[in-house]
């Protein structure tokens, strides 16, 4: 029972973050286009706030993995947006194809910020791209 206690109270007053959601805009969705950005909603469930800055990675198919910068703080229940340009980047050599595309968001990617459950970090979407 000792070692129960010890797992629970360890994970007590820590933050949890989830993606609640991951929008696109122009609807539809432009392919390759400097101007289409991805908004993604993230939520502290956690009992305590992320005081420290969190990071965050985002991927529209098989393009280049935008790094999202340090996030403020994120209060236990509240929800920042982080939004993120896929085609935005001039340096990137990567060109993509029309079609349907997979969006993935992963928090906290290097585990900076202890959480009380970081299965959650990850969150997934599909979205048409056209011309």
């Amino acid at each position: 029972m000792a070692a129960a206690q010890a797992a629970s109270s360890s994970s007590a007053g820590l933050p949890d973050l989830v993606v609640t959601d991951i929008k696109i805009f122009p609807v539809p969705p432009k392919v390759n286009d400097a101007n289409t950005e991805v908004q993604v909603f993230i939520k502290n469930i956690g009992t305590a706030p992320a005081v420290k800055g969190v990071s965050a990675t985002g991927q529209v198919g098989g393009g280049d993995i935008v790094q999202g910068g340090n996030l403020s703080l994120i209060a236990t229940g509240q929800t920042v947006t982080w939004e993120f340009k896929p085609y935005g980047n001039k340096l990137a050599t990567y060109k993509d194809k029309l079609g349907t595309k997979l969006i993935t968001i992963v928090l906290n990617p290097d585990n900076s910020t202890k959480e009380k459950d970081t299965t959650n970090n990850r969150a997934t979407t599909t979205v048409d791209f056209v011309q």
